[in-house]
């Protein structure tokens, strides 16, 4: 078995951990797909769960088999890379000096092209948790900005919306890559996300399918939104949009029926105004 139990006299519960050999032996590249698969799936699950598995996971050295796994033949195999890293990422910024110190970077952005439309959504959702936490990794993960841009066009919904959370996070933490952001046509891509005519038709898709006006927190638009108000925060990126008629796109959609939609669009009118309120004081 994969995990084990270690018992805790002070403590009610067992705490799950990993058999670190066992481990580093079953994430072997040799592997078969379908054991790899299985492996990849237990440890994402582990880490998904709580960070304080995530010693015990470096411990394992997850982070150098994954390396190797992320160019695996097998587009499972691939996918559960990208699915794992994103977990390793979910809870705090513990794997980053992981991350960059065993090169990882480099191929998980290369999986957001590849063929695999899961490998894509799981690499989009990696990246976004790889700058969450922090702006350590942004220098690495400059290079992710076009590519991540493109899959705001993926065919799967869910791959579109990791992509704009992903983008949404490289401006989480500081404003060092807003002006990637600008060239790539980020900004664009995101506001057409949202409020574009592929936009309407999401919106108009979502209230037949579920009858009724809430839709799905995780969509495309919504998460364009939310990522929109992490760029309003940054002066390049808002001045950018502003110039563009943002504002006027965005007020339209204040009367959304869709109370996220109108909660993200708050939101967005929100930073404009505060900053604008900050801009006059600065100039008086």
């Amino acid at each position: 078995e994969i995990l084990r139990v270690t018992g805790v006299q002070t403590c009610a519960l067992p705490i799950c951990g990993l058999d670190e050999p066992l481990v580093r032996r079953l994430l072997r590249p040799g592997n078969p797909p379908s054991v790899l698969v299985d492996a990849l799936l237990a440890v994402s699950q582990l880490a998904r769960l709580s960070q304080r598995h995530y010693p015990a996971i470096a411990r394992a050295a997850v982070c150098d088999s994954t390396t190797r796994l992320l160019s695996h033949e097998d587009p499972g195999v691939r996918a559960r890379s990208c699915n794992l890293l994103g977990n390793m990422c979910r809870h705090s910024g513990y794997f980053y000096e992981h991350i960059a110190r065993h090169g990882i970077l480099d191929a998980l952005i290369a999986r957001c092209e590849d063929s695999d439309k899961t490998t894509r959504k799981f690499a989009c959702f990696a990246i976004g948790n790889a700058g969450f936490h922090s702006d350590a990794l942004y220098p690495e993960l400059r290079v992710a900005v076009p590519p991540l841009v493109r899959l705001l066009g993926d065919e799967e919904d869910k791959t579109r919306a990791n992509a704009a959370a992903a983008l949404g996070n490289l401006v989480r933490n500081s404003a060092a890559l807003c002006g990637d952001l600008v060239r790539a046509g980020a900004l664009e891509r995101l506001v057409d996300l949202a409020a574009g005519p592929q936009a309407a038709a999401e919106a108009a898709r979502a209230e037949g399918a579920n009858g009724d006006k809430s839709g799905d927190g995780q969509s495309p638009l919504k998460i364009a939104l939310f990522s929109l108000g992490n760029l309003c925060t940054h002066r390049e990126c808002r001045e950018r949009l502003l110039a563009q008629g943002f504002e006027q796109k965005i007020a339209a959609m204040a009367g959304s029926p869709d109370p996220s939609v109108a909660k993200y669009v708050a939101r967005i009118q929100n930073k404009i105004c505060e900053i604008g309120r900050a801009s006059c004081r600065e100039r008086v």
